[in-house]
């Protein structure tokens, strides 16, 4: 229970910190761009590693949150956050190659930029993964965030997640 409780408050501290760095985000522009190259059939995994090597985080958010049928909130913490645990998780339940992944993790900049030696050490996480227990770990945290009271009001929404990623 104490280690939970200390991995949550460094979760906490990892986003608010990113939110210090990166200011506040605004998606709605992002958005609809997105929703028009995924009504045009445009959206994909070359789309959004086009978004990525372009620096856009958030376009490259919001297409990885829907190319993935995932919150925006949870794909934007994946980024954000110091570890990378999360966005390797997310790319191997949903089947990105390394070098989108790779492209979305150098998106990070100022504190959170990942090293050469942290960015070797996410490609041996990323290959050793197997797609299967990062879909498992994907909705682990998909269910987590439902228990926080700021995501009750969004449970429809997460678990049809859940049911999407668990498909996969």
């Amino acid at each position: 229970m104490s280690q939970e409780i200390q991995q949550t408050i460094a979760e906490v501290a990892g986003v608010i910190r990113a939110k210090s760095a990166y200011g506040t985000r605004d998606y709605a522009k992002a958005k609809e761009q997105i929703d028009r190259l995924q009504i045009e059939d445009g959206l994909n995994i070359d789309q959004l590693e086009k978004f990525a090597k372009q620096g856009l985080l958030e376009h490259s958010v919001v297409a990885l949150a829907t190319l993935g049928q995932l919150p925006v909130e949870m794909v934007e913490r994946s980024i954000l956050q110091e570890r990378s645990e999360l966005l390797i998780f997310i790319a191997r339940a949903i089947g990105l190659p390394w070098s989108t992944t790779k492209a979305i993790l150098l998106l990070r900049r100022g504190t959170h930029a990942l090293s050469e030696s942290m960015l070797t050490q996410s490609l041996s996480n990323f290959e050793h993964l197997k797609p299967s227990t990062a879909r498992q770990a994907v909705r682990f945290y998909l269910l987590r965030d439902l228990a926080k009271p700021s995501h009750q009001s969004k449970s429809k929404e997460s678990q049809s997640v859940s049911h999407h990623v668990a498909r996969r």
